[in-house]
């Protein structure tokens, strides 16, 4: 952490420690090593796995970071009175997709007709808001013509 800080040229830059002692050493040794991250004058420390009611709260009690963490299942009014910025919920949104992926490819594979799909696929209309279709067509018009 001391080497990402002293190499920082951007101060916008912001380094954020990452620990997984949650899971592996327990709340104490985390936040002792918490401690240390925020005396080497990291910005933010992102607590990896081992999420728990004790763990985040002892270490927002201990350490005056901001927190980001991975996974868990805790209420959104929890992690915003014991100091976390951030609730990454890992690979959900790419799981989701995945599995309508494989719905909608089984479904055509066993003969269903495009329009049998409905709701199960994103319309025309989200796909454009999404990609941000109109700023394209306008910039391909701007651009290229």
């Amino acid at each position: 952490m001391k080497a990402a800080l002293s190499g920082r040229q951007d101060l916008s830059l912001v380094i954020i420690a990452r620990t997984a002692a949650l899971r592996t050493e327990g709340v104490a040794r985390t936040v002792r090593r918490a401690k240390a991250y925020q005396q080497a004058g990291v910005d933010a420390l992102w607590l990896a796995g081992g999420i728990t009611l004790e763990g985040v709260s002892g270490v927002h009690a201990e350490v005056r970071l901001p927190l980001l963490m991975g996974g868990g299942d805790l209420s959104g009014d929890f992690l915003r009175a014991n100091g976390v910025r951030v609730a990454h919920q890992g690979h959900l949104p790419f799981a989701g997709a995945v599995k309508g992926i494989y719905d909608t490819l089984k479904a055509l594979r066993a003969g269903a007709a495009l329009t049998d799909l409905g709701e199960a696929v994103a319309s025309a209309e989200l796909i454009g808001q999404l990609t941000r279709r109109a700023d394209y067509d306008r910039w391909t018009s701007e651009y290229l013509n």
